[in-house]
Protein backbone atom coordinates (compact mmCIF):
# COMPACT_ATOMS: atom_id res chain seq x y z
CA UNK A 1 0.00 0.00 0.00
CA UNK A 2 1.26 3.46 -0.82
CA UNK A 3 2.43 5.42 2.20
CA UNK A 4 1.34 9.04 2.34
CA UNK A 5 3.75 10.02 5.10
CA UNK A 6 7.47 9.70 4.50
CA UNK A 7 8.30 10.32 8.18
CA UNK A 8 7.72 6.84 9.54
CA UNK A 9 7.19 6.81 13.31
CA UNK A 10 9.99 5.07 15.19
CA UNK A 11 12.49 5.22 12.32
CA UNK A 12 15.85 6.63 13.34
CA UNK A 13 19.06 6.49 11.33
CA UNK A 14 21.86 4.84 13.31
CA UNK A 15 25.12 3.25 12.24
CA UNK A 16 26.01 2.00 8.76
CA UNK A 17 26.31 -1.72 8.10
CA UNK A 18 29.82 -3.16 8.16
CA UNK A 19 30.04 -3.67 4.39
CA UNK A 20 31.22 -0.23 3.15
CA UNK A 21 30.34 -1.12 -0.43
CA UNK A 22 26.67 -1.17 0.44
CA UNK A 23 26.66 2.01 2.52
CA UNK A 24 23.22 1.02 3.82
CA UNK A 25 21.96 2.62 6.99
CA UNK A 26 20.22 0.45 9.56
CA UNK A 27 16.87 1.70 10.89
CA UNK A 28 16.10 1.37 14.57
CA UNK A 29 12.76 0.35 16.02
CA UNK A 30 11.01 -0.43 12.75
CA UNK A 31 8.47 -3.22 12.49
CA UNK A 32 9.35 -6.68 11.24
CA UNK A 33 7.17 -6.06 8.20
CA UNK A 34 9.06 -2.86 7.37
CA UNK A 35 12.39 -4.58 7.92
CA UNK A 36 11.37 -7.41 5.58
CA UNK A 37 10.39 -4.83 2.97
CA UNK A 38 13.78 -3.13 3.21
CA UNK A 39 15.67 -6.42 3.03
CA UNK A 40 13.71 -7.37 -0.11
CA UNK A 41 14.62 -4.08 -1.82
CA UNK A 42 18.30 -3.96 -0.86
CA UNK A 43 19.55 -6.31 -3.62
CA UNK A 44 18.21 -3.79 -6.12
CA UNK A 45 19.97 -0.77 -4.65
CA UNK A 46 17.36 0.63 -2.26
CA UNK A 47 19.23 1.71 0.87
CA UNK A 48 16.41 2.79 3.20
CA UNK A 49 12.66 2.77 3.61
CA UNK A 50 12.78 6.56 3.58
CA UNK A 51 14.22 6.45 0.06
CA UNK A 52 11.32 4.27 -1.10
CA UNK A 53 8.65 6.42 0.57
CA UNK A 54 10.06 9.62 -0.92
CA UNK A 55 10.19 8.04 -4.38
CA UNK A 56 6.58 6.87 -4.10
CA UNK A 57 5.45 10.33 -3.04
CA UNK A 58 6.87 11.74 -6.30
CA UNK A 59 4.95 9.37 -8.56
CA UNK A 60 1.91 10.96 -10.23
CA UNK A 61 -1.36 9.15 -9.52
CA UNK A 62 -2.74 6.86 -12.19
CA UNK A 63 -6.20 8.02 -13.18
CA UNK A 64 -8.86 5.84 -14.75
CA UNK A 65 -12.02 7.94 -14.77
CA UNK A 66 -15.18 5.90 -15.16
CA UNK A 67 -17.79 7.54 -17.38
CA UNK A 68 -21.17 7.39 -15.63
CA UNK A 69 -22.85 6.47 -18.92
CA UNK A 70 -20.66 3.37 -19.25
CA UNK A 71 -21.20 2.56 -15.60
CA UNK A 72 -25.00 2.60 -15.92
CA UNK A 73 -25.02 0.71 -19.21
CA UNK A 74 -22.66 -1.94 -17.76
CA UNK A 75 -25.06 -2.48 -14.85
CA UNK A 76 -27.84 -3.15 -17.35
CA UNK A 77 -25.64 -5.50 -19.35
CA UNK A 78 -24.70 -7.42 -16.22
CA UNK A 79 -28.39 -8.22 -15.72
CA UNK A 80 -28.79 -9.12 -19.39
CA UNK A 81 -25.91 -11.60 -19.64
CA UNK A 82 -25.81 -13.26 -16.19
CA UNK A 83 -28.09 -15.46 -14.12
CA UNK A 84 -28.00 -16.82 -10.60
CA UNK A 85 -26.89 -20.46 -10.52
CA UNK A 86 -27.81 -23.15 -7.99
CA UNK A 87 -24.99 -22.01 -5.69
CA UNK A 88 -26.45 -18.53 -5.54
CA UNK A 89 -23.62 -16.92 -7.52
CA UNK A 90 -23.61 -15.32 -10.95
CA UNK A 91 -22.95 -17.36 -14.08
CA UNK A 92 -22.49 -16.07 -17.61
CA UNK A 93 -25.11 -16.67 -20.28
CA UNK A 94 -22.60 -16.88 -23.14
CA UNK A 95 -25.25 -16.70 -25.87
CA UNK A 96 -26.61 -13.48 -24.35
CA UNK A 97 -23.07 -12.16 -23.98
CA UNK A 98 -22.33 -12.68 -27.68
CA UNK A 99 -25.71 -11.31 -28.70
CA UNK A 100 -25.20 -8.06 -26.78
CA UNK A 101 -21.53 -7.68 -27.72
CA UNK A 102 -22.03 -5.63 -30.94
CA UNK A 103 -24.34 -3.07 -29.31
CA UNK A 104 -22.05 -2.81 -26.27
CA UNK A 105 -19.00 -2.18 -28.47
CA UNK A 106 -20.89 0.42 -30.51
CA UNK A 107 -21.99 2.18 -27.32
CA UNK A 108 -18.55 2.25 -25.64
CA UNK A 109 -16.85 3.34 -28.88
CA UNK A 110 -19.16 6.34 -29.08
CA UNK A 111 -18.70 7.28 -25.41
CA UNK A 112 -15.01 6.40 -25.06
CA UNK A 113 -13.29 6.13 -28.46
CA UNK A 114 -10.23 3.88 -28.67
CA UNK A 115 -7.01 5.88 -28.43
CA UNK A 116 -3.81 4.08 -29.49
CA UNK A 117 -0.76 4.90 -27.40
CA UNK A 118 1.33 5.16 -30.56
CA UNK A 119 4.65 5.83 -28.82
CA UNK A 120 7.15 4.14 -26.51
CA UNK A 121 6.41 4.45 -22.77
CA UNK A 122 9.24 4.57 -20.23
CA UNK A 123 10.71 1.29 -19.03
CA UNK A 124 11.19 0.96 -15.24
CA UNK A 125 14.60 0.16 -13.82
CA UNK A 126 14.99 -2.80 -11.46
CA UNK A 127 15.33 -0.34 -8.59
CA UNK A 128 12.06 1.36 -9.55
CA UNK A 129 10.39 -2.03 -9.84
CA UNK A 130 11.54 -2.98 -6.34
CA UNK A 131 10.23 0.30 -4.89
CA UNK A 132 6.87 -0.14 -6.65
CA UNK A 133 6.26 -3.74 -5.52
CA UNK A 134 5.39 -5.02 -2.08
CA UNK A 135 7.88 -7.32 -0.25
CA UNK A 136 6.41 -10.70 -1.14
CA UNK A 137 6.31 -9.76 -4.82
CA UNK A 138 9.93 -8.59 -4.81
CA UNK A 139 10.98 -11.79 -3.08
CA UNK A 140 9.20 -13.85 -5.73
CA UNK A 141 11.80 -12.62 -8.21
CA UNK A 142 12.41 -10.05 -10.94
CA UNK A 143 13.06 -11.39 -14.44
CA UNK A 144 16.47 -11.25 -16.10
CA UNK A 145 16.86 -12.30 -19.73
CA UNK A 146 20.33 -13.86 -19.57
CA UNK A 147 20.91 -16.97 -17.47
CA UNK A 148 24.25 -15.81 -16.04
CA UNK A 149 22.54 -12.84 -14.35
CA UNK A 150 20.09 -15.05 -12.44
CA UNK A 151 20.93 -15.72 -8.79
CA UNK A 152 18.19 -18.19 -7.93
CA UNK A 153 16.70 -15.83 -5.36
CA UNK A 154 16.18 -12.22 -6.39
CA UNK A 155 16.75 -12.43 -10.14
CA UNK A 156 14.87 -15.12 -12.04
CA UNK A 157 15.54 -16.54 -15.53
CA UNK A 158 12.75 -18.05 -17.64
CA UNK A 159 14.01 -20.41 -20.38
CA UNK A 160 13.02 -19.59 -23.96
CA UNK A 161 9.86 -21.40 -25.03
CA UNK A 162 8.38 -21.66 -21.52
CA UNK A 163 4.59 -21.29 -21.68
CA UNK A 164 3.84 -18.17 -19.65
CA UNK A 165 0.86 -15.96 -18.85
CA UNK A 166 1.52 -12.23 -18.98
CA UNK A 167 -0.48 -9.32 -17.62
CA UNK A 168 0.18 -5.95 -16.02
CA UNK A 169 0.71 -5.77 -12.27
CA UNK A 170 -2.38 -3.80 -11.31
CA UNK A 171 -1.30 -2.43 -7.87
CA UNK A 172 2.02 -1.13 -9.22
CA UNK A 173 0.42 1.21 -11.74
CA UNK A 174 -2.64 2.12 -9.67
CA UNK A 175 -0.59 2.98 -6.57
CA UNK A 176 2.83 3.95 -7.95
CA UNK A 177 2.29 4.67 -11.66
CA UNK A 178 4.74 1.92 -12.69
CA UNK A 179 3.80 -0.40 -15.55
CA UNK A 180 5.40 -3.75 -14.68
CA UNK A 181 4.84 -7.05 -16.44
CA UNK A 182 3.51 -9.83 -14.22
CA UNK A 183 4.44 -13.34 -15.44
CA UNK A 184 3.13 -16.71 -14.26
CA UNK A 185 3.87 -20.23 -15.49
CA UNK A 186 3.19 -23.82 -14.47
CA UNK A 187 6.94 -24.36 -14.90
CA UNK A 188 7.81 -22.52 -11.66
CA UNK A 189 6.26 -21.32 -8.42
CA UNK A 190 4.97 -17.85 -7.80
CA UNK A 191 4.71 -14.76 -9.97
CA UNK A 192 7.75 -13.12 -11.54
CA UNK A 193 7.98 -9.48 -12.61
CA UNK A 194 9.65 -8.08 -15.71
CA UNK A 195 10.50 -4.81 -17.39
CA UNK A 196 9.09 -5.99 -20.73
CA UNK A 197 7.52 -9.09 -22.29
CA UNK A 198 8.17 -10.81 -25.61
CA UNK A 199 6.19 -13.94 -26.54
CA UNK A 200 5.35 -16.03 -29.60
CA UNK A 201 2.32 -18.18 -30.49
CA UNK A 202 0.11 -16.12 -28.22
CA UNK A 203 -3.52 -16.63 -27.24
CA UNK A 204 -5.82 -14.27 -25.33
CA UNK A 205 -7.99 -16.53 -23.15
CA UNK A 206 -10.82 -14.92 -21.21
CA UNK A 207 -12.98 -17.21 -19.07
CA UNK A 208 -16.72 -16.70 -18.40
CA UNK A 209 -15.97 -15.67 -14.79
CA UNK A 210 -13.41 -13.15 -16.05
CA UNK A 211 -15.99 -11.69 -18.43
CA UNK A 212 -18.35 -11.22 -15.50
CA UNK A 213 -15.53 -9.56 -13.53
CA UNK A 214 -14.81 -7.23 -16.45
CA UNK A 215 -18.44 -6.12 -16.68
CA UNK A 216 -18.55 -5.61 -12.91
CA UNK A 217 -15.46 -3.40 -13.13
CA UNK A 218 -17.14 -1.30 -15.83
CA UNK A 219 -20.28 -1.13 -13.68
CA UNK A 220 -18.26 0.20 -10.74
CA UNK A 221 -19.09 -2.82 -8.58
CA UNK A 222 -15.42 -3.72 -8.10
CA UNK A 223 -12.05 -2.10 -8.63
CA UNK A 224 -9.62 -3.05 -11.34
CA UNK A 225 -8.26 -6.51 -10.63
CA UNK A 226 -5.91 -8.95 -12.37
CA UNK A 227 -7.56 -10.94 -15.13
CA UNK A 228 -7.39 -11.52 -18.89
CA UNK A 229 -3.86 -12.64 -19.66
CA UNK A 230 -1.77 -13.11 -22.78
CA UNK A 231 -0.54 -16.71 -22.93
CA UNK A 232 2.37 -17.81 -25.09
CA UNK A 233 5.97 -18.99 -25.46
CA UNK A 234 8.40 -16.78 -23.58
CA UNK A 235 11.29 -15.19 -25.50
CA UNK A 236 14.25 -13.76 -23.57
CA UNK A 237 14.58 -10.29 -25.01
CA UNK A 238 16.34 -7.51 -23.12
CA UNK A 239 14.51 -4.27 -22.39
CA UNK A 240 16.62 -2.22 -24.87
CA UNK A 241 16.09 -4.78 -27.65
CA UNK A 242 12.36 -5.04 -26.89
CA UNK A 243 12.07 -1.26 -27.03
CA UNK A 244 13.73 -1.25 -30.46
CA UNK A 245 11.35 -3.99 -31.59
CA UNK A 246 8.34 -1.99 -30.43
CA UNK A 247 9.69 1.19 -32.02
CA UNK A 248 10.03 -0.58 -35.38
CA UNK A 249 6.63 -2.27 -34.91
CA UNK A 250 4.94 1.12 -34.50
CA UNK A 251 6.15 1.98 -38.03
CA UNK A 252 5.32 -1.40 -39.59
CA UNK A 253 2.13 -2.50 -41.35
CA UNK A 254 2.78 -6.07 -40.13
CA UNK A 255 2.21 -5.12 -36.50
CA UNK A 256 -0.86 -3.61 -34.81
CA UNK A 257 -1.37 -2.10 -31.38
CA UNK A 258 -3.73 -4.15 -29.23
CA UNK A 259 -5.44 -3.56 -25.90
CA UNK A 260 -7.87 -4.78 -23.26
CA UNK A 261 -9.87 -2.27 -21.25
CA UNK A 262 -12.82 -3.50 -19.17
CA UNK A 263 -14.41 -0.05 -19.45
CA UNK A 264 -14.60 -0.66 -23.19
CA UNK A 265 -14.48 -4.43 -23.68
CA UNK A 266 -13.63 -7.48 -21.60
CA UNK A 267 -11.84 -9.14 -24.53
CA UNK A 268 -8.63 -8.17 -26.30
CA UNK A 269 -9.01 -6.02 -29.41
CA UNK A 270 -6.90 -4.29 -32.03
CA UNK A 271 -6.84 -0.55 -31.54
CA UNK A 272 -6.98 0.47 -35.19
CA UNK A 273 -10.29 -1.24 -35.97
CA UNK A 274 -11.69 -2.27 -32.58
CA UNK A 275 -12.04 -5.89 -33.75
CA UNK A 276 -11.89 -8.63 -31.10
CA UNK A 277 -8.80 -10.85 -31.37
CA UNK A 278 -8.08 -14.34 -30.12
CA UNK A 279 -4.39 -14.83 -30.83
CA UNK A 280 -1.20 -13.55 -32.45
CA UNK A 281 2.01 -14.98 -33.87
CA UNK A 282 4.07 -12.65 -31.69
CA UNK A 283 3.69 -9.82 -29.17
CA UNK A 284 6.06 -7.36 -27.54
CA UNK A 285 4.94 -5.41 -24.48
CA UNK A 286 6.47 -2.20 -23.14
CA UNK A 287 4.38 -1.11 -20.17
CA UNK A 288 0.85 -0.34 -21.41
CA UNK A 289 1.93 -0.58 -25.07
CA UNK A 290 1.35 -4.02 -26.62
CA UNK A 291 2.23 -4.60 -30.27
CA UNK A 292 1.09 -7.77 -32.02
CA UNK A 293 2.04 -9.45 -35.29
CA UNK A 294 -0.15 -11.93 -37.16
CA UNK A 295 -3.31 -11.34 -35.11
CA UNK A 296 -6.09 -13.95 -35.24
CA UNK A 297 -9.67 -12.66 -35.50
CA UNK A 298 -11.58 -15.91 -35.01
CA UNK A 299 -11.41 -18.84 -32.63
Amino acid sequence: MKCSNINVPGMEQTSKVKNPGLAVKVEKDISEKERAHLEAMRPFGVTSLDEMYKWREKQPPSKFPLDDRIKERAKQRLEEVTYTNERGTRSLDEAAYERTQPSWREFTSSVSPIKPIGSLPDTPTFKEMAMALNPNKISSGLIVTTKDKADGKHRHYIPDGTITNSRLDIPSYLENNQWLVSIKSKAYKGTKYGQVAHMRNVTFPVTPSERIAGIRIAAGEMGKSPYATMSGEWVNTSAPKARNMAKDALKSDEWVEIGMNPYRDVDFYRKDTGERIYGADEIVQIGPLVMAKGVVHSR
